[in-house]
């Protein structure tokens, strides 16, 4: 999972470049479950999630290599999404719906 913030800084250091034409893998290089993401939720929204059974079958490994794009652009993100991603995710509902 990548922070928006850091997906837009990615892309648009990507439209900066002389237009390779190259494809490019974006993501964090640190691999994050859902289970982590609903545990963080939860702490942080004071809630019991509701699990259901799912419907369809996923990968279970979901880490991919973005070397290549660190490599051509020197970029790395700059929020880690389970250490203060979620928390300005959060700040920024209450914020939107007065919540």
């Amino acid at each position: 999972y990548v922070h928006i913030e850091d997906v837009y800084s990615a892309i648009k250091l990507s439209f900066e470049d002389s237009g390779t034409g190259n494809i490019y893998n974006l993501g964090t290089n640190r691999q994050v479950s859902m289970n982590q993401i609903i545990a963080k939720a939860q702490t942080l929204l004071n809630c019991t999630p509701i699990y259901k059974e799912a419907e369809l079958s996923f990968v279970k490994n979901r880490k991919i290599n973005t070397n290549k794009f660190y490599s051509a652009f020197g970029w790395k993100p700059s929020i880690n999404i389970l250490e203060g991603g979620l928390e300005l995710a959060v700040e920024e509902y209450h914020q939107r719906y007065k919540i």
